[in-house]
């Protein structure tokens, strides 16, 4: 590596740090005010002192990552990196749903397997990016560059797929089990979304929730698009870095639409929305 290539890591490594910290202090500062002026109830109390630790622990997790650099090797660990990512991620989660939950809205009648669907969806992105993780970390997008045969077939052979012992490594270590995952995790993505936004293109028809789902399978739809463009041309950083972005637009609209969806079941826990009213519109949308 020259001295040129370290001294652009090191300040982008260093203003990742700043950047870390100046989140913290600006959770922190905000939150022990209001705290102290007795505006923050406690159920939100509670949820609001969890996603600090998480901030904090993310922190020791991204020493944690760095450590696996400097030693043996010169990159990190694919493993901490896609649980680095990934913390990130649920950190985002909690902030969106938190922030969500305090908007007011109109109770929603939707049927059970409508809520279950948008939280599998939510899921299924989690784990799409943790494998978009692995991919980045073992630079498998710069393999295996067609679609939508892999290394020539649709399927490769299992002795391609796990000749890593013990096998569970695979999953983890081996560059064309990786991106093959990451891939069938997408068709299931997209699947899901679409057949999704149908479901509750049928049976609601209108409000918040329609155009949740159809954003949702939207931007699922664009996301695997720009992915299938970024394989194709082994990973140029501008369209890498498109896709990473684009994978947060998809995280956002997952968990707006999934907080949205499911936000019935507190608003009945609160008394606000009988149970007979949710089993009535639960069978008009049926």
């Amino acid at each position: 590596m020259s001295l040129a290539a370290f001294k652009t890591i090191f300040w982008w490594e260093w203003t990742h740090r700043l950047l870390g910290r100046l989140i913290g202090v600006a959770f922190l500062l905000p939150l022990l005010w209001f705290l102290w002026q007795g505006r923050v109830e406690a159920p939100l109390r509670g949820r609001l002192w969890m996603i600090f630790g998480l901030g904090a622990f993310q922190g020791t997790v991204g020493w944690w990552m760095v450590a696996s650099g400097l030693a043996e090797r010169v990159e990190v660990s694919q493993y901490r990196l896609a649980f680095h990512l990934t913390l990130a991620c649920l950190i985002y989660v909690a902030l969106v749903w938190t922030a969500q939950a305090r908007v007011p809205r109109s109770g929603m009648l939707a049927p059970m397997r409508l809520r279950s669907c948008a939280k599998l969806l939510l899921v299924l992105v989690l784990a799409q990016i943790y494998l978009g993780a692995l991919v980045a970390g073992l630079r498998a997008g710069l393999i295996y560059n067609t679609w939508p045969l892999i290394d020539g077939q649709l399927v490769p052979a299992a002795s391609q797929l796990f000749f890593a012992e013990p096998w569970w490594r695979n999953f983890f270590e081996n560059p064309l089990t990786v991106q093959f995952d990451h891939r069938l995790v997408a068709y299931a993505l997209w699947l899901t979304a679409i057949l999704h936004a149908v479901d509750v293109t049928r049976t609601l028809r209108r409000g918040a929730a329609l155009w949740g789902a159809l954003a949702l399978a939207c931007a699922v739809t664009f996301q695997a698009a720009l992915g299938i463009l970024t394989l194709l041309e082994q990973a140029p950083l501008a369209i890498a870095l498109m896709h990473q972005g684009m994978a947060m637009i998809v995280l956002t609209i997952a968990v707006v639409h999934a907080q949205r969806i499911a936000a019935k079941e507190s608003i009945r826990s609160a008394g606000l929305l009988p149970d007979s009213a949710d089993r009535l519109g639960a069978v008009a949308r049926s």
